[in-house]
């Protein structure tokens, strides 16, 4: 049984929370997750005077919230008879269900919830110890199949757009790595791309250092997209983090900027459950 939960403030105003557990079973591995944000106390105004007097009038405030819940399934691809010389080779499934909507606001803002649904697919293969590489599809299932949010209002319907990532993990140092030692040290290099989208290819790269068995030390670049006069560009974000981890809990703290905005940065803290 393995199970977690992390809380931060993203640009200091929206409440993250995420909630997730998984365990061993014998039809395979069983998971489930629940994120959270949430926006509170948003001004919600209306414009009165005639033409060439308006005057901005608040008239109260409402709160926006999001969540996403997912079900998750794994297993060892070969237990699936058709597949059963690839080796090494794991496989997942997540069913999520979204909701987001504002509470308040008055009638501007009546209706203004809906729901959805999606999938995501991934493969995981582990060539030698020290290296797995991974792939993976999110919200994967076009509009007509069920992969789409649906408005309160007007019941206006849009599509998820679906996200290709594909990466993996180097153990450079530390038992069955590539140069051996006492110290373990991963490198980990991912790519996202938006088929759907016109976005920019980003990555994300980071580095652990375990200087001791119950603290690692974490570093890298987590790269947005991002809006500019050109049209889409990149963000280089910088991370940081500690993880201490002793009979089986772990406790992590995770620095995070957000663009060039120190006022963005976020702050991250993790507890979790690994056995």
């Amino acid at each position: 049984l393995k199970a977690g939960s992390m809380t931060g403030q993203v640009i200091q105003d929206i409440n993250y929370t995420v909630i997730s557990g998984a365990s061993p079973t014998n039809w395979g591995t069983m998971g489930i997750g629940y994120i959270s944000v949430g926006l509170p106390s948003i001004p919600v105004t209306t414009i009165t005077g005639s033409p060439g007097s308006e005057e901005v009038v608040p008239v109260g405030s409402t709160n926006y919230s999001a969540s996403v819940l997912t079900l998750s399934y794994s297993n060892e691809l070969s237990k699936i008879e058709m597949f059963k010389d690839h080796k090494n080779i794991t496989y997942g499934l997540n069913f999520k269900y979204f909701t987001q909507g504002f509470a308040g606001g008055g009638s501007s803002l009546y209706g203004a919830n809906g729901s959805g649904m999606d999938m995501d697919f991934g493969l995981q293969y582990k060539p030698r110890n020290e290296l797995t590489l991974g792939v993976s599809a999110l919200n994967f299932l076009p509009e007509g199949l069920g992969g789409r949010f649906t408005w309160d209002r007007g019941g206006v319907v849009e599509g998820i757009p679906a996200i290709v990532k594909a990466g993996g993990t180097a153990k450079l140092f530390g038992k069955d790595s590539y140069f051996g030692g006492k110290q373990s040290v991963l490198l980990g290099i991912d790519m996202d791309t938006y088929p759907t989208l016109p976005r920019p290819a980003v990555y994300h790269i980071g580095v652990e250092w375990w200087p001791v068995s119950v603290m690692a030390l974490r570093a890298g670049v987590d790269q947005k997209p991002k809006g500019t006069e050109n049209g889409a560009g990149v963000d280089n974000n910088l991370t940081a983090g500690i993880g201490l981890k002793y009979n089986g809990f772990t406790f992590d703290y995770c620095y995070h900027q957000f663009s060039d905005l120190t006022e963005n940065t976020t702050h991250f803290f993790s507890i979790g459950y690994v056995g």
